[in-house]
């Protein structure tokens, strides 16, 4: 899951003045001087010039053809007769009430199994918002999510508006697309990472009294996923902003953010005893962090997406589960590699880059090699911006992109690699999106652009496949 937290501070910087912010993305702030400015200096000193203000383009309307009359063919668009047409409606009737009965029939028991809604199913024909889910009061900002693949629930992270306060959890039930419950977490609420065997939740904080002060050490919440309630509060020792989850092996990987000794390594969390058990360094170079993180499970395998301070990285470390040792350093497209997502069943892992030669990178997870860059990928009739998030649907082997102010979604079909289509979701801009493959539905976390709006996630109807 992408730093949705890092995206939301830096595409609200680029948007035009006069819009409020809170003091945890004030300019000044330790959170501002880190991990932020370490990302625009990189692509400033490449040529990308950083803190551009540029307003979010807005989605065209696509004109649909006009409608045929009902007696119309749709090919020719000759006239049948009265006679040729007059029986055809009690036979469309019947048919058409057979088929309601049968899909709403699969459609209730699947949903009564997953939790997923009545009118979500697999093997919908384009990319679409269904619904618009209010996750936050106004004031505040969602900053992570994800899904629970084996209950269909859908987790939420919020920031708060004042300082010093404890972040919360919004637990949204998917079937009735409501937040069912709240749960108080620590400071700073980061990232969230579901484990599914276990029905088990883990929420990276960072600590701080102060937004000018520099946290020493954050925090994992463990919520136990039946009852809602925080099971655990595990001590990490630096700004924990990444966590991801390895459900067949049980383990945790914490990553933290530039401004502790920590920054370069990753903490390995028993998921059993809730315990640190080993630390990986991720190289020599004190400035280097990572700035997202994933998980392939069938090959104990985790990638970070890699930045260096005032440098270029174009590095994506691969670590194996077993030694907990990094193995192999992947040189990918850009600059500025910033976020990644991993399909299991293929073996293949996309990363988006920012900067000059910005991309999608796509890494075969056998080879550790490049073996596609997409190039372009969210070009619009007014730029061509550079990918932020990538996400994946393993079940559909489809790819789904975004910018960091753009309301718009690049489709990418993982057998070609290339681009099939891009949609605009008008009136949201989603900076990042966790998917459910059992109901072809994903979850899009969107940008709070005022903050007197309530915070909200958008419900995504999902191809079947990238065509």
């Amino acid at each position: 899951m992408i730093k949705a937290r890092k995206n939301v501070a830096r595409a609200r910087s680029m948007m035009a003045p006069g819009n409020p912010v809170p003091s945890w993305t004030e300019p000044g702030s330790w959170y501002d001087q880190r991990g932020l400015e370490t990302l625009d200096r990189v692509l400033a000193d490449t040529g990308e010039p950083a803190g551009k203000r540029v307003r979010p383009v807005r989605s065209t309307t696509v004109r649909r053809p006009e409608r045929l009359t009902s007696d119309e063919h749709p090919t020719t668009g000759r006239r049948r007769s009265a006679g040729a047409t007059r029986w055809l409606a009690p036979v469309a009737v019947a048919c058409a009430v057979a088929v309601i009965a049968a899909t709403a029939a699969v459609l209730g028991q699947h949903a009564s199994r997953s939790g997923a809604g009545p009118a979500q199913g697999p093997g919908h024909g384009r990319l679409r918002i269904l619904a618009t889910i209010r996750v936050s009061e106004a004031g505040t900002q969602p900053s992570a999510i994800a899904v629970n693949l084996a209950t269909g629930v859908v987790y939420v992270t919020v920031l708060p508006g004042n300082v010093g306060q404890h972040g919360t959890v919004a637990v949204i039930n998917t079937r009735t697309n409501t937040v069912t419950d709240r749960i108080t977490v620590q400071r700073y609420p980061d990232a969230i990472a579901v484990d599914s065997r276990t029905d088990t939740i883990y929420v990276a904080n960072q600590q701080g009294t102060s937004h000018r002060q520099v946290p020493k050490s954050g925090t994992i919440s463990v919520i136990d996923g039946h009852t809602n309630e925080v099971t655990a509060t595990i001590r990490v020792p630096g700004l924990a902003t990444l966590v991801a989850v390895d459900q067949q092996t049980d383990k945790i990987y914490v990553a933290y953010s530039l401004g502790t000794p920590q920054g370069n390594t990753v903490s390995v969390i028993d998921g059993h005893t809730n315990k640190i058990v080993a630390t990986i360094s991720l190289g020599r170079h004190p400035y280097l962090f990572p700035f997202d993180m994933a998980v392939d499970p069938s090959t104990d395998t985790i990638y970070t997406a890699d930045l260096l301070d005032n440098a270029p990285s174009r590095s994506v470390s691969v670590i194996d589960g077993r030694t907990n040792k990094v193995t192999a350093t992947v040189k990918v497209s850009g600059v500025a590699p910033i976020g990644l997502a991993v399909n299991a069943p293929t073996d293949t892992i996309y990363v988006a880059t920012q900067g000059k030669n910005a991309a999608v990178s796509v890494i075969n997870g056998h080879t550790d090699r490049v073996i596609a860059a997409i190039h372009r990928v969210l070009l619009t009739t007014r730029s061509d911006d550079p990918p932020s998030w990538v996400a994946v649907d393993p079940r559909t082997n489809v790819g789904y992109v975004g910018a960091l102010h753009l309301g718009l979604i690049a489709v990418i079909d993982g057998r070609t690699h290339a681009v099939t289509t891009r949609v605009a979701v008008k009136t949201v801009i989603p900076v990042d999106m966790a998917i459910n493959p059992a109901t072809e539905i994903g979850y899009t976390l969107d940008l709070v652009t005022n903050f007197s709006n309530p915070g909200t996630i958008s419900v995504l109807s999902l191809p079947a496949t990238g065509r």
